[in-house]
């Protein structure tokens, strides 16, 4: 239960949550939410094993859109250092800025939440 407690109590100072944010994202309620700040539970074992899969999903949906910054930015660094050099034919130049543009707008589409 110490590290169910202490990883959502991560998560929520990680993010800069307040209580009833955090409570949201994690699909519980703000009671239950203030019992795991005040080193307590009344979550089930079951109960806390979804709250923690939920802190991983949106953990991965950060990793992603990390990804997709760093891919965008590569594209467009890539594009306009052999622009510089006059060393990249207009074909080759609207492909890379073309892929950076997809990895920029990919981050900006609507997150759908399976559950």
């Amino acid at each position: 239960m110490k590290d169910f407690i202490q990883r959502i109590l991560e998560y929520k100072e990680k993010n800069k949550l307040t209580n009833e944010e955090c409570a949201n994202k994690l699909g519980i309620t703000l009671e239950q939410m203030l019992e795991i700040i005040e080193g307590k539970t009344s979550l089930d074992e079951k109960q806390q094993s979804e709250v923690l899969s939920k802190v991983d999903k949106l953990r991965a949906t950060k990793i992603l859109d990390l990804f997709f910054k760093f891919g965008a930015t590569i594209m467009a660094l890539v594009a306009l250092l052999l622009s510089i050099n006059d060393n990249i034919k207009p074909n080759t130049l609207i492909i890379l800025l073309s892929i950076g543009l997809l990895f920029s707008s990919i981050q900006h589409l609507p997150k759908i939440d399976k559950d």
